[in-house]
């Protein structure tokens, strides 16, 4: 559904110590009959917002929201409700995410899409090589969209995915953290190195499943490589460990291609990254060979 609305602007309570209340004023597929909605911070208040141009479903209930838990419109530093993103980003327009069923209270309702990716872990090459491709386009899809949105996952393991028993299809089951950021505001908010390029830093902990990242960096730049980092790091390269294995999803690769070397040199640099940038580069150059790989071997 896209929704029309007029230019967004705030208009602020003059009355400096009254409470804050938010309000989007909305036009359906662009239409004259106006649907008028107001989200309230619990304390009352006289702010109001009005929005403009069209946008998508997602985008509405993204600042709707937003406005609800921080006040303002720029990036949301509290992890949200897993119902919140398989509505916002449905499994129907090609997000990774489960399907939403409903809800009751706390309970949240989702379609089965198979067993985790752990049931995966020796699987045959040809089927590993089939996912790890996939899990490479979700981390790409989450953080390059036509929609502006970068959908940073903060909790990346085995357990975390789920792999479809029909199509093959990689789904994320775990929606819980997962750090959303807007890009548009971020250009037009211009905070302080907005526009350098962060590389997220490898960490080579003692546990499983680890990440290392900033909430504040990745709500405040608009090239980010978290996702990369994370799929790479704790799923596919060899420092990936989970249940007592390590080696990560692509292990004991065939003699051919652990020969020729450029696998596992594409998964170090993703991982861990010896130059400047080289893990947007070893991302995309991975990507690339793994999707050579994966109809080689159909």
């Amino acid at each position: 559904m896209l929704w029309g609305c007029d230019e967004l602007h705030q208009a602020t309570d003059p009355t400096e110590h009254q409470p804050s209340k938010y309000q989007l004023h909305c036009f359906p597929n662009g239409m004259k009959e106006g649907i008028e909605m107001s989200v309230v911070d619990g304390l009352g208040g006289m702010e109001t917002f009005t929005s403009s141009g069209s946008m998508t479903f997602a985008r509405f209930n993204y600042l709707c929201l937003n406005l609800y838990l921080e006040r303002q419109l720029f990036c949301t530093n509290e992890i949200f409700k897993k119902s919140f993103y398989i509505q916002s980003f449905p499994s129907d327009e090609g997000w990774p995410f489960a399907k939403y069923l409903g809800a009751c209270g706390r309970m949240v309702a989702v379609n089965y899409v198979g067993e985790e990716l752990w049931s995966y872990f020796n699987a045959p090459w040809e089927k590993r090589v089939d996912l790890a491709w996939q899990l490479m386009e979700i981390a790409e899809q989450l953080t390059n969209n036509d929609f502006e949105f970068a959908l940073y996952l903060l909790d990346v393991s085995f357990d975390n995915f789920a792999v479809g028993p029909r199509d093959g299809k990689v789904i994320i089951v775990d929606a819980e953290n997962v750090l959303v950021a807007d890009k548009r505001l971020i250009r037009q908010n211009k905070p302080e190195n907005w526009d350098v390029w962060y590389e997220s830093k490898f960490d080579d902990c003692d546990k499983e499943a680890c990440l290392s990242f900033s909430k504040e960096i990745l709500c405040a730049r608009v090239t980010v490589d978290h996702n990369y980092y994370a799929i790479c790091q704790n799923l596919l390269s060899r420092h990936a460990t989970w249940r007592g294995t390590s080696g990560g999803l692509l292990h004991d690769p065939p003699a051919e291609i652990a020969k020729d070397g450029r696998l596992e040199a594409l998964l170090d640099e993703c991982a861990n990254p010896k130059k400047r940038y080289g893990r947007f580069q070893a991302a995309k150059e991975l990507r690339e060979y793994l999707a050579q790989l994966s109809n080689n071997v159909r």
